[in-house]
Order: C-alpha cells, then structure tokens, then sequence
C-alpha cells in the first residue's frame, strides 16, 4: 500500500490576540452629502454617531476603553484664540499632565511644553477673526466690493500658515514625545449645520485625538481629520477648500 501524505508543515508565527475595543471601527464612513448649498460634502464619524450636541456640535467621547477598563484612545478638545485673544489651547488639566493612560510612558515636562505652551503659540496664529471681518466689511463699503478679494487673500495667507504651523506641531509632537511612548496624535474636527438660507450656522468642534495602542493607531491613521460639512471652495477659489485643512478652519 501506498504511504500516507506527509503532515503539512507547521508554521512557527504565532498570532496575539488583544482584547476587543467597545466601539465600531473608526474606518470613515463617506455618507451622501445632506441638501446644503452645492460644493459642500459630508464625512460621518462612526465613533460620534448618536453622541449628544456639545455646544451645538457633535464630538467623540473623551475615552475609549476596551472591557477590562483599559482606555486605548483619547479625544482631547481644543479651541482656537478668540478674536480678543483669550481661550485657546486644550484644558489647564490637559495641559499640565499626560492622562493615567499614558502616566510613566511619556515625559511629562516634555508633555507640558507640547500640550501648553507650543500648542498654545500655534493656535493663536489662527482666530475668530472679528477684526478682520470688520476690516472686510469697511473695505467692502468703501470700494464698492473691491476690497473682497484683498481681504479674502489676507484671511487666506492667515488660515494657511496656521495650518501649516498646526501640521509642524502634530508631527513634532508625534516624533519627539509619542512615538517613542507607543502612542499618536491625530487633529480632528467636526461641522455640524443647522437651518438653511440666511439661518443657516455652522458649528465646529476641533480635539486631539491620541491612540495608545498599535490596533488604535492602525485605526486612526486611517481616519480623516474632517468630518461633517466639508465646504470644497469659494467662487472657485482654491484656498477656501477644507479637504486641504488638517481641521476646519472657518468659525
């Protein structure tokens, strides 16, 4: 009689498993865009479908834990610099130490420096911008509308290198303190519109998103950092995209 087949070989990899993330992926989700003026789109977060408005605007929930009450990611909120210069920045709380999560594996003076001051010396390049709107509103005036794409340029340059100035930060931030630790940070936002016509109103929520764990990094480096109402241009200007922006950066 003929000899068995040989076993197949064994393969020597072995698999980890770790435990399940209480959430739904975080792969966006691209939903059609609601019925808003033409050249806008719609992002939806998974993680912030059926949250609550937060000051009229929908944000993720600040800790994702797995079912043993490990957190594996955070959603740190940040405003930028209102139009007198005041607020800006994350919490006071945020900003003078990492979370328990990431306690022993980051350093914290380094924390500090990052998540205050130089964050802080970031944002408030970029605010609410009053000033300039009342600017814009006499130039317009004055020379019958020309002077709309003067201060348009000016608002632009503004937005731009406070973006760019964002992106630095995030990287910095990443490569100097992160990483090393195992961990992230991603910037996000979110647009949620309400009413139509001459009622219609954007609101925006910004946050850090920080993933502490290989499967939430994996996650979030494949997210968006815009979701919501993604207005694409103005009169078909290139700079009023929002698809470029690593948050929302108008209101």
């Amino acid at each position: 009689a003929a000899a068995p087949p040989p076993p197949p070989p064994t393969s020597s990899r072995t698999t980890t498993t770790y435990p399940a993330v209480t959430e739904v992926e975080m792969t966006p989700t691209v939903v059609p865009p609601p019925m808003q003026p033409a050249m806008t789109s719609a992002v939806t977060h998974p993680r912030m479908v059926g949250f609550p408005f937060w000051n009229g605007c929908e944000a993720p929930p600040r800790e994702l834990q797995t079912p043993d009450g490990r957190t594996v990611r955070l959603n740190i909120l940040f405003k930028h610099v209102t139009c007198c210069g005041e607020g800006g920045g994350v919490a006071e709380s945020d900003a003078k130490r990492p979370p328990s999560s990431l306690a022993g594996r980051v350093d914290e003076a380094a924390w500090r420096d990052f998540m205050g001051r130089q964050l802080m010396d970031t944002v408030k390049l970029r605010t609410d911008g009053c000033g300039m709107c009342l600017l814009c509103f006499t130039g317009i005036v004055f020379t019958l509308g020309l002077g709309l794409l003067c201060c348009c340029e000016k608002w632009s340059k503004e937005v731009m290198e406070w973006d760019a100035a964002l992106r630095d930060w995030q990287r910095r931030f990443n490569e100097q303190v992160l990483f090393p630790a195992g961990a992230m940070a991603k910037t996000q936002s979110n647009c949620v519109v309400t009413g139509s016509g001459r009622d219609r109103q954007r609101y925006i929520q910004r946050w850090i998103a920080i993933a502490t764990t290989p499967e939430t990094i994996a996650s979030l480096q494949q997210e968006a950092h815009l979701y919501g109402d993604i207005q694409s241009g103005c009169c078909g200007i290139h700079w009023c995209d929002e698809h470029q922006f690593c948050v929302h950066p108008w209101g």
